[in-house]
C-alpha cells in the first residue's frame, strides 16, 4: 500500500532546512579539504627541511675520513702501526668509501684478528661499500671461501649473532676449510643438519643473519615451503617456543609435513607451544595432529567456537590517540576526562570488545585479517564507548556504534572527528548532518 504522504508537495520551510543541512555538509567539507592541504603543506616542508639537513649531514661525514689516529684512540698501541698503515694505504688505493667513519667499527674488528693473506693483495670487484667490506674481510681472513653472511655476522653487524661464541668458532672451522659437516659433529651449530640443510646453510644470502639462515635450512631440509620460512620469522620462532635445540629441531619437523597449516596459523600455535612448555617442560610431538593441536589451543585461548585461522592482525598503519578534556558542567570544574582510541589488533581482543560492548563485531575478524579492515575501540576514562571500522582501501570511518549497537553521541563524534583529521580518513555522511 502506498504511503497516503507520499504526493504532499515540499514545504518552504522543508525547502530551508534541507538547504540549510546540505549547506553546512558543503561548508564542513570545505573545511576539511583545506585543513588536509595545510596538513600535507606542512609535513611536505617538514619533510623538506629533514632532507636538507640529512643531506649536509651526509656531507659532512663524507668528508670525514678514518686516519691513523682513530684506531689509537680505541686502544690500539703502536704495535699495531704496521698493520693499521698497510690497511688504511690499501683503503685508499683500492676503495676510499670504505674509509668513512660509519665503517670504523668493522675496520677494528678486521684489524683485532689475524690475517692469512696481505690487504694489498685485495681487489674490490663492486662499488658497493658493503659487498666491498664483505669482499675485504674475506680475503684477509678466510683461507677458503666461506658464507657472506657469516662473513657480515662477524665482522659488520653488531647484534646477538656476533656476540655469541660460537659464531666465531663457525667461521675460524669453514675458513681453514672444514666442512660443514665436521662442524655439527663438533657441536658447532646448536641444532642436528642433514647434508641438505648444510648445503642449504651454505648458500643462504647474505642478508639473512646467522640463526635465520639456521631456520632456513631447517625448515626447507625437512620438506618446509618457503612461506612457511617467512611466517616463522614473523612469528618470533628463532626465540620461542623452547630452550631446546630437540624440541626446536621436532617442532620444525612437525610442522613442515602438515599439509593444512596456514600462515596466520603459526604464530598462535607457537605462543601456545610456549605457554605449555614453559608450564609443563619436555614434552613430544608423536602422535600429535594438526587439528588436536587446534582443539587445545582453541581452548587455551577461551574461546570455544569456531575461530578464524589469524589470531593476529597486522597493524593498519593507523595512529592511536589520546586527549584530555573538561569533564563538562556538573562533574567539578577541575575534573578532566581522557579519550583513547586503540587499534584491536588479537582475536581475542575483538571477541572480547563484542562480548563487552554486546555487538557482532567478531564476525569482521576474517575481513580484518585479510586487512580490508581495521577495528578500534574508542575509550572514556578506559571504559569502553565506540566500536569504531575503518576500511583500509578508502581510508573511510564505515561505522560506528556503542553498545547494542547504538548511534554515536555528540561527543563521541566530536573525538571521532578530530582523530579522523589526524589521520585524514573520510567520515561518514551522518556526521556531517
Amino acid at each position: 500500500m502506498e504511503s497516503c504522504y507520499a504526493d504532499l508537495p515540499e514545504t518552504g520551510e522543508d525547502r530551508a532546512v534541507r538547504n540549510r543541512r546540505l549547506r553546512a555538509a558543503a561548508e564542513q567539507r570545505a573545511a576539511r579539504r583545506k585543513q588536509e592541504r595545510l596538513e600535507k603543506r606542512r609535513q611536505d616542508e617538514l619533510a623538506s627541511a629533514v632532507m636538507r639537513a640529512r643531506i649536509a649531514s651526509n656531507r659532512k661525514r663524507d668528508r670525514a675520513r678514518i686516519s691513523e689516529e682513530y684506531f689509537y684512540e680505541r686502544k690500539f698501541d703502536r704495535r699495531y702501526r704496521k698493520k693499521i698503515n698497510r690497511l688504511l694505504s690499501a683503503l685508499q688505493a683500492r676503495s676510499p668509501q670504505l674509509l668513512r667513519l660509519d665503517h670504523g667499527d668493522a675496520l677494528v674488528r678486521l684489524l683485532r684478528r689475524s690475517w692469512c693473506r696481505e690487504p694489498g693483495d685485495w681487489r674490490p670487484t663492486t662499488r658497493d661499500p658493503l659487498a666491498s667490506l664483505l669482499s675485504l674481510s674475506a680475503h684477509l681472513l678466510a683461507v677458503y671461501p666461506v658464507p657472506a653472511f657469516l662473513v657480515k655476522a662477524l665482522i659488520v653487524s653488531d647484534d646477538a649473532d656476533s656476540r655469541r661464541p660460537g659464531t666465531a668458532q663457525l667461521f675460524d672451522h669453514l675458513a681453514q676449510g672444514g666442512s660443514m659437516r665436521k662442524a655439527v659433529d663438533l657441536g658447532l651449530v646448536p641444532y642436528p643438519l642433514t647434508r641438505r640443510m648444510c648445503h642449504l646453510f651454505v648458500n643462504t644470502r647474505a642478508h639473512l643473519s646467522v640463526r635465520d639462515a639456521l631456520l632456513r635450512a631447517l625448515i626447507l631440509g625437512h620438506g618446509g615451503s618457503g612461506w612457511l620460512f617467512q611466517a616463522a620469522l614473523r612469528a618470533g620462532f628463532p626465540d620461542k617456543p623452547f630452550r631446546s635445540s630437540r624440541l626446536s629441531s621436532d617442532l620444525i619437523r612437525w610442522l613442515a609435513v602438515q599439509p593444512g597449516l596456514r600462515p596466520g596459523q603459526l604464530k598462535p600455535i607457537i605462543d601456545y607451544l610456549d605457554h605449555r612448555y614453559r608450564h609443563e617442560g619436555d614434552f613430544v610431538f608423536a602422535g600429535l595432529t594438526l587439528k588436536s593441536l587446534t582443539d587445545e589451543m582453541h581452548a587455551w585461548y577461551g574461546d570455544d567456537s569456531s575461530m578464524p585461522v589469524c589470531y593476529t592482525f597486522r597493524p593498519s598503519g593507523l595512529s592511536a590517540g589520546a586527549w584530555t578534556v573538561e569533564a563538562g558542567p556538573g562533574r567539578g570544574a577541575d575534573q578532566r576526562v581522557v579519550w583513547t582510541m586503540q587499534e584491536i589488533l588479537g582475536h581475542r581482543d575483538l571477541v572480547q570488545e563484542g562480548r563487552a560492548m554486546r555487538h557482532c563485531v567478531a564476525n569482521y575478524a576474517g575481513s580484518v585479517s585479510h586487512c580490508n579492515n581495521s577495528i578500534w575501540s574508542l575509550r572514556y576514562n578506559n571504559a569502553r564507548a565506540l566500536t569504531v571500522m575503518v576500511n583500509a582501501k578508502d581510508r573511510a570511518i564505515v561505522e560506528a556504534c556503542g553498545k547494542c549497537n547504538r548511534a554515536p553521541k555528540t561527543r563521541e563524534i566530536d573525538i571521532l572527528k578530530t582523530w579522523a583529521v589526524d589521520n585524514r580518513l573520510e567520515m561518514p555522511d551522518w556526521c556531517d548532518l
